[in-house]
């Protein structure tokens, strides 16, 4: 996997750099119109849920070339161990709770 880079998420202001980042980075990848948009929707929209004020969120941008097909992964990060994940299961079918060895 080849990290593209990291979105910290300090502020409001944050949510709006997130979404024109992931919208930029999707447009390189696709020749879908809408799939850039639904995809910065989505990171803007889990950028506002999370709870930036007690943590430390990250949105961490990669590309993964496994099975011979690039794919753009975006992976969430909050170090707010108190995150509800009920606020995210409208986006997602599945979350995982876990921690990384480095914190």
């Amino acid at each position: 996997m080849v990290n593209i880079g990291n979105i910290q998420i300090t502020h409001s202001q944050s949510y709006i750099e997130a979404r024109t980042k992931i919208r930029a980075v999707a447009e390189l990848f696709t020749k879908d119109r809408l799939l850039p948009i639904r995809l910065a929707t989505l990171t803007s929209q889990i950028c506002r849920i999370l709870p930036w004020k007690n943590g430390t969120p990250c949105v961490s941008v990669h590309m993964d070339d496994g099975n011979s097909q690039s794919t753009l992964v975006l992976t969430v990060e909050n170090s707010d161990f108190n995150q509800p994940s009920e606020q995210l299961d409208y986006f997602f079918d599945k979350i995982k709770n876990g921690h990384r060895s480095d914190g």
